[in-house]
């Protein structure tokens, strides 16, 4: 076990979304945490992200974060390290939306961006990130599935900028806690300048091309093939799990590269927490801080990262715990992370939520670039994961 204190802004973002009706989801997306230009990013006074699209790298950070419906804000670590934020550094918390369904799918909580790695020394730092998310929503009583694409990229440097509040963190096995005092006057933010890639084309999936352009402001849209417009939906999803999507870019302010990456498998997760009344939110769900809370994986495997949040108006604290997972493996938050999470006085929103998410990272020239797919986190039976307020007793 091991204590650091710093110093550190911490933005929340906290988020779910709900769906009416019998849902069955082929495909979801869960995710993205804070960003820094766009896509989600935990780091530096980090802002939150996209719903639905993966982080980058936080300033002074080499990891990217996970994706969600909502990312939280990354904070800034010490030395330039990114840190992990509430739903948000691991971001979001909600998480992994972070990753939220879209167009009425119901929405697992964002996650929050993962820890950046230590800089290298730079008062700069440069990131990009490409991400992909797709939704399948079957509804009792309509004719055609609800499908939702999103595809978002960004490009950009900026400063390491200024820091507020104080915060404290200590390790529990695979859990990070960070409890940090809320500043009364937030930073002044860092400036951050876009860079263009020049064109991506996204290919290996089940449409030819998928392609962004950056515009005038070098902010990229998808252009290729057209977004439908409401209520009309896609006919089907960028991507299948097992896929292999390529992205290449024809280079600009930063080098032409390529990325491959390969979407994941639904993820089932028994143990989140149920609420007490699912038409009374206000009702939360006890969660006993003097032992191991266990989470058990049904099916699936890959990084799986458990987020639990609390937050009042004078601290908010969090514990990212992240584990590599595999089918009947427990993920457990010790006591010791649960007790220390708990020296939150009267806490106001307390939160539980799980997310996924597959990446490859590479460099171009001096930008980390990461392209992220998030995974569907799933209940036991393959329906969307219960979203409770909890209280640690």
């Amino acid at each position: 076990m091991r204590m650091t204190k710093h110093t550190f802004f911490l933005g929340t973002l906290l988020g779910a979304l709900l769906a009416a009706g019998c849902a069955e989801q082929a495909v979801d997306t869960s995710g993205g945490g804070g960003t820094a230009g766009a896509g989600a990013t935990g780091g530096s006074a980090g802002t939150a992200g996209t719903a639905g699209t993966a982080g980058t790298a936080g300033a002074g950070g080499s990891d990217a974060g996970s994706g969600g419906s909502s990312g939280e804000a990354g904070a800034a670590g010490e030395a330039g390290a990114a840190g992990e934020a509430g739903a948000a550094g691991e971001a979001g918390a909600a998480g992994e939306a972070g990753a939220g369904g879209e167009a009425g799918a119901a929405g697992e909580a964002g996650a929050a961006g993962e820890a950046g790695a230590a800089g290298s020394g730079s008062d700069e730092v440069y990131v990009g990130s490409i991400s992909l998310s797709a939704s399948k929503l079957v509804i009792q009583g309509l004719p055609e599935p609800i499908i939702t694409n999103t595809a978002s990229a960004g490009f950009s440097h900026s400063k390491v900028g200024a820091v507020s509040g104080s915060c404290e963190t200590e390790t529990f096995g695979d859990c990070t806690v960070s409890l940090c005092d809320v500043a009364s006057e937030p930073p002044v933010p860092p400036e951050v300048i876009n860079d263009s890639a020049g064109d991506l084309e996204i290919t290996g999936g089940n449409f030819a091309t998928l392609k962004l352009s950056p515009n005038d402001k070098k902010e990229y849209a998808l252009i290729d093939p057209v977004t439908p417009t409401p209520p009309a939906s896609w006919d089907k999803t960028f991507y299948d799990p097992g896929q292999e999507l390529t992205v290449k870019a024809t280079g600009a302010d930063v080098p032409a590269f390529e990325l491959k990456l390969t979407a994941p498998d639904a993820i089932k997760l028994d143990g989140l927490p149920k609420p007490v009344d699912p038409l009374d939110p206000t009702k939360k769900t006890p969660i006993d801080s003097s032992a191991d809370y266990e989470l058990t994986v049904v099916d699936g495997s890959g990084t799986v990262n458990v987020s639990v949040s609390l937050s009042s108006p004078a601290r908010v604290g969090s514990a990212i715990c992240k584990y590599t997972a595999s089918k009947d493996a427990k993920l457990v938050i010790p006591k010791d992370a649960l007790a220390r999470l708990k020296q939150i006085e009267n806490p106001t929103s307390g939160i539980m939520s799980a997310s996924s998410l597959a990446q490859q990272s590479a460099d171009a020239g001096k930008w980390k670039v990461t392209f992220s797919i998030p995974a569907t986190i799933q209940d036991k039976d393959g329906g969307t994961p219960p979203f409770a307020q909890i209280e640690l007793q």
